[in-house]
């Protein structure tokens, strides 16, 4: 498709589409530093086409320029302020660059449009570094809702449980999150950390090793392990 796009190009000038498509194709080729320049020149063409400055939003996440993609996001949201992606595109990025006030109106807006699991996350995260634990918990409770095969929303919703010291409501979430996705490896390490505060060395190694099982990258739990081997 690269070689498509570039003939395209070749033959025609100011072609908006071709330059878009071009830098897509680069883009999920991990061809960065080439996919970029096609990507700006779709987005000075047609300012308003959504996917090319949404994918270079997102290549400037990916080659560490948060702000370069904040303005990217912001620009197209001036342009088209209701569309769901841009709106969760630009609060996703704000929440990972610790600015939940500001992310928390954008994903709400994507919400309105698009009320699915990954904006139900997102938004829940939101509220959590806001001090809301309560409508975080009801976010993540929907988020399960609506993707009963992942385990994500039940694990969030038994984490906030754990930390404002609900044991068994943590350790039902966790069970429940193992349930939907066995093969999720967070909720595992949480029931060990309740067994090791039970005291169930026991019941924390085993939960911890299958935790590491899943995750062998999980150098948290891997730490955990150890020391409780040792």
């Amino acid at each position: 498709s690269v070689t498509l796009y570039e003939h395209a190009l070749a033959v025609t000038r100011g072609n908006y589409l071709a330059e878009s498509y071009l830098g897509t194709a680069l883009l999920n080729a991990r061809r960065l530093p080439e996919a970029e320049p096609h990507l700006r020149r779709a987005a000075a063409l047609k300012p308003d086409f959504g996917p090319a400055s949404t994918r270079l939003g997102y290549l400037l996440e990916e080659e560490g320029h948060p702000e370069q993609a904040a303005a990217c996001y912001a620009a197209l949201l001036r342009l088209r302020p209701n569309f769901a992606e841009d709106n969760f595109d630009y609060g996703r990025l704000l929440l990972r660059q610790s600015r939940p006030a500001e992310a928390l109106p954008r994903l709400e807006a994507a919400e309105r449009v698009r009320p699915d699991a990954e904006t139900c996350d997102e938004l829940g995260s939101a509220l959590e570094q806001l001090g809301r634990p309560d409508e975080a918990m009801a976010r993540y409770a929907e988020e399960a809702r609506l993707q009963p095969g992942s385990g994500r929303g039940d694990y969030n919703r038994g984490v906030l449980r754990l930390d404002r010291g609900d044991v068994a409501g943590a350790r039902a979430d966790f069970e429940a999150a193992a349930t939907r996705d066995p093969s999720f490896a967070p909720p595992f390490a949480g029931l060990g950390q309740i067994a090791e505060q039970r005291g169930d060395r026991a019941g924390a190694l085993a939960d911890y090793r299958h935790a590491l099982e899943l995750n062998p990258q999980d150098a948290g739990v891997r730490a955990l392990l150890q020391q409780l081997e040792h």
